[in-house]
């Protein structure tokens, strides 16, 4: 019952404390200035744990001030990659034990390849 009010308390004076706390006014932020500005091609290298490390490609879209401080910069990026070997075989051991324990501890034969991610 202690923990209960003591979780109480916090979520109240955290409420209290949170009223008077001021946010920027959304009136300044608009899309009126908002337009094309201009685009960026993007070469890069990905340094994964999981995945075999590879280049990665990406556009960006300037698109100009949404309001004060608040530039508009939508991303895409792309990269594929296969996947570690050591995270497939404990992947596959993962799947295997999981099919074991759902039918009597009889471990199916599995051979998963290779995966890749993009």
């Amino acid at each position: 019952m202690t923990v209960c009010r003591e979780l109480v308390g916090a979520v109240v004076s955290l409420a209290v404390l949170g009223s008077s706390v001021c946010a920027q006014d959304t009136s300044a932020v608009s899309n009126e200035h908002l337009s094309f500005r201009g685009v960026a091609l993007e070469y890069g290298y990905l340094w994964a744990d999981r995945v075999i490390n590879t280049t990665s490609y990406g556009v960006r879209f300037d698109l100009g001030y949404a309001g004060t401080g608040v530039r508009v910069v939508p991303s895409l990026m792309y990269w594929t990659s296969p996947m570690n070997q050591g995270e497939i075989v404990e992947f596959q051991d993962r799947v295997q034990d999981l099919v074991a324990e759902q039918n009597d501890g009889v471990r199916p034969t599995l051979d998963l390849g290779r995966i890749d991610y993009t």
